[in-house]
């Protein structure tokens, strides 16, 4: 079905939803895909019906997803624009939302490096959720996040159950173009209804929305929370353990937000002590992923694996509960501070009851992280210039394989510097490029510009040297030392 543009009035998107579900149970992104619509309007749409007690998620057969919770004729509802054929409504039993048991879900296909794979084939939705985050995410270091956030996503659906004091995701980097809202974005996906993400939101806005949806908060470009007068960093001070609330006056009185939510966000640099300390920290950094897809495509298959992970926990949900609540000091052998025990004690429980093999995998990821946040914290302010180096290096690794290909063309085993320029400036990079002081590689001091952003790459090994080209000696470079440049360069 063509992807519908105009915007759909919800008592219509209700008879559409409505009418598919009649055909049998379908997860959100099959029914975005019937209804040729974005995730997110089918995602806000089952939200409203679920509450207003239209849907339910239960199981038919052997097909689990959204069903009609009641017997709900669809002819007498607002018809639908698009061409779904409705089936009469048929009345189907099914659990209450909290004690979700589905059979089965539809394995999930996503592409990798030798065409398609299906993920579901002897793997289990952990497995699935880490292979996930792993082939499109690229980790500053060498620690075991994929299974940490893999944990974190199944952990969010019974979290309310649980009532445990909840541990935040917050993804850093020291520089832009890391990878931090990409990731962000996969283990949302997977996550219990996870918002849109948000970027630098007002406080009056958060307030409302976790009070109302008590969903899972994603929120970028959140240097805000570094500041210490910051509104939105009480929320999330206030957020992690329940019964979190936040007050703000009303009129003559004064209302009492609840902010007891799952909180994923992003920011360049370190939040403040009190957050960090309540956070299980994760560094980006730019590197090579194996499977770069579009936000379009990842986030529905990620979503189907949240479906698969729900109906894992919520299978063990009262035993993960026990063993919760039966922790003291259960962590003080591996994990010495106070504050970093009491954020991973949920997912250690989580862990005993759906991959209790990997335990000591999860013991050894909590001590590097844990660690990890003994390092100085890094502020937006003290990154900019590495955030501008990093800028200039890209180029640099740009300029060496540029060169390295001009100098091939040649035929020759070396090329003086100005014939490298000349050719250099034909293209419209090398032809406006500046340093940080203005100068151009065409202008007069170019040279500098070419050597100084070689030199980058090649490191301690200096040049230009004196080279002979057609029995003319003068400044240039060899073709070894070029390829050697453009084979550092990523």
């Amino acid at each position: 079905m063509a992807r519908q543009t105009k915007q759909v009035p919800y008592a219509q998107r209700k008879a559409q939803i409505l009418a598919a579900l009649a055909n049998g149970p379908m997860c959100n992104p099959e029914l975005a895909t019937y209804l040729g619509c974005s995730y997110h309007v089918v995602l806000r749409a089952t939200r409203r019906m679920e509450n207003e007690r239209i849907l339910a998620y239960g199981t038919r057969g052997s097909v689990a997803g959204w069903v009609i919770a009641d017997p709900v004729p669809v002819g007498d509802l607002v018809a639908a624009p698009v061409s779904v054929a409705p089936a009469p409504a048929v009345e189907v039993v099914v659990a209450a939302p909290v004690s979700r048991t589905p059979v089965a879900i539809a394995l999930v296909t996503y592409p990798d490096g030798n065409g398609v794979t299906t993920s579901g084939g002897g793997m289990t939705p952990l497995q699935e959720a880490e292979r996930f985050v792993s082939d499109r995410a690229h980790f500053a270091e060498d620690v075991n996040y994929p299974l940490v956030l893999s944990l974190y996503a199944a952990m969010t659906h019974c979290y309310q159950q649980c009532l445990f004091v909840l541990p935040y995701v917050g993804v850093r980097a020291n520089t832009d173009s890391a990878g931090k809202t990409r990731l962000m974005q996969l283990i949302g996906c997977m996550c219990l209804r996870p918002t849109p993400l948000l970027t630098n939101p007002s406080g009056a806005s958060l307030l409302r929305r976790i009070d109302k949806d008590r969903p899972t908060l994603l929120v970028d470009e959140s240097e805000e929370l570094q500041k210490p007068n910051s509104a939105t960093r009480e929320i999330f001070n206030s957020g992690y353990k329940p019964g979190g609330i936040v007050t703000r006056a009303q009129g003559a009185g004064e209302r009492s937000y609840g902010v007891y939510c799952a909180k994923i966000y992003g920011m360049i640099g370190d939040p403040d002590h009190p957050l960090r300390a309540r956070s299980i920290m994760v560094l980006m950094e730019k590197g090579d992923i194996r499977v770069d897809d579009k936000q379009q495509v990842f986030e529905p298959l990620g979503a189907a694996i949240g479906l698969r992970l729900s109906a894992l926990v919520n299978q063990n949900v009262t035993a993960i509960e026990s063993t919760y609540l039966g922790f003291v000091n259960e962590l003080r052998s591996v994990l010495p501070v106070q504050r970093d025990r009491e954020i991973w004690e949920s997912l250690f429980a989580v862990c005993k009851h759906i991959v209790p093999d990997r335990l000591d995998e999860l013991t050894a990821a909590a001590q590097g992280i844990s660690t990890l946040k003994t390092r100085p914290a890094k502020r937006y302010s003290d990154l900019k210039q590495a955030m501008a180096d990093a800028v200039t290096y890209q180029y640099a690794e740009q300029l060496a394989r540029d060169s390295y290909q001009i100098a091939k063309a040649t035929g020759e085993r070396n090329i003086h510097t100005h014939t490298l320029i000349t050719e250099l400036v034909k293209s419209p990079t090398w032809k406006f490029y500046q340093n940080h002081k203005g100068v151009k590689i065409g202008d007069a001091d170019g040279h500098y510009v070419l050597a100084t952003m070689l030199q980058r790459i090649a490191g301690d090994d200096s040049n230009p040297k004196p080279v002979k080209v057609e029995n003319q000696l003068l400044r240039g470079y060899t073709l070894d030392w070029l390829e050697k440049a453009a084979a550092r360069a990523k």
